[in-house]
């Protein structure tokens, strides 16, 4: 009786299988561990109406990894095993154009409006600190509702968490909005 025929079937499927499957010790993230929106955890410090030439602004944002965002508590750091959260402001643009940025906690990321928010094992928060002196004069009026998104990304463990959220003291339209003269 000839197996080669049944030998060349076995090998056919087996390819089949194989190719299907991720490499040995690679994972692939498909899915997120959870999306929602917790509002104003963007703060912009001292806020006022109306600023004056040189006044410095602070863009502050402090995100505990223990939390219960998400309907349970969590710990993003151990859920996710990453010690840098990423940031991205829809919005800053309107702030940053001509204005002078000093990163004071976290760090620029790979676009004019991404940060990064290390995670501070003394006090348990991803955080991130922004100050910028006001140089132009004008108007400044930009949207802020969920505008500006936290990721949590999985480096190991391939868990994301999206958090949206916005800048506290935006007004009705959820707009943010004062004049620098």
């Amino acid at each position: 009786m000839d197996t080669k025929p049944f030998l060349n079937v076995v090998l056919f499927l087996l390819s089949i299988v194989l190719v299907g499957c991720d490499p040995p010790g690679e994972q692939i993230c498909a899915g997120r561990g959870g999306d929602v929106i917790v509002e104003d955890l963007v703060q912009l410090t001292p806020f006022q109406e109306i600023y004056q030439q040189g006044d410095t602004v602070t863009i502050a944002v402090s995100i505990p990894s223990i939390n219960d965002f998400f309907g349970a508590t969590i710990n993003l750091n151990a859920a996710t095993n990453d010690f840098s959260g990423t940031m991205t402001f829809g919005s800053i643009q309107t702030l940053l154009e001509g204005n002078q940025l000093t990163i004071v906690k976290g760090s620029q990321g790979p676009t004019f409006n991404n940060f990064e928010l290390p995670y501070n094992l003394d006090n348990g928060r991803y955080e991130l600190e922004l100050e910028i002196i006001l140089n132009r004069a004008g108007d400044y009026s930009f949207p802020t509702a969920n505008t500006e998104v936290f990721f949590v990304k999985g480096s190991t463990q391939c868990n994301l968490y999206n958090i949206g959220t916005n800048f506290e003291g935006r007004n009705a339209e959820n707009i943010f909005s004062f004049t620098v003269e």
